[in-house]
């Protein structure tokens, strides 16, 4: 009789062992999955900027291929201007050419 006594005793402490292991479980299983449910909304976060980014990614490359045409457009302007100036140049030399030599002459009238 005591011996099952004894053995009740233990079975109860075991039962009462197992329920603490089982309300741990439940805790730790609830808490997993709250975070599974965090993590979701977070992934979703991700998933959204994730989306933003490639959206401006291409607004960036857009904005990119538009400077290099404009780019190429300054460049094509700048050799339009430098062929302007090298003829400005040669027109210039050309009147400096001949508005010298009458000043020449008219010095040498002045002299003699």
């Amino acid at each position: 009789m005591a011996r099952l006594i004894g053995e009740v005793a233990e079975f109860r402490e075991e039962i009462r062992t197992a329920r603490t292991h089982a309300r741990a479980m439940a805790s730790g299983i609830g808490s997993m999955f709250e975070s599974a449910e965090l993590l979701r909304g977070d992934i979703g976060a991700l998933q959204a900027n994730m989306s933003a980014v490639r959206a401006n990614m291409s607004a960036v490359r857009a904005n990119m291929s538009a400077v290099r045409a404009n780019m190429s457009a300054v460049r094509a302007n700048m050799s339009a201007v430098q062929a302007n100036l090298d003829v400005m140049t040669t027109h210039l030399d050309a009147t400096a050419g001949s508005v010298a030599r009458p000043l020449d002459l008219a010095e040498d009238d002045v002299k003699h």
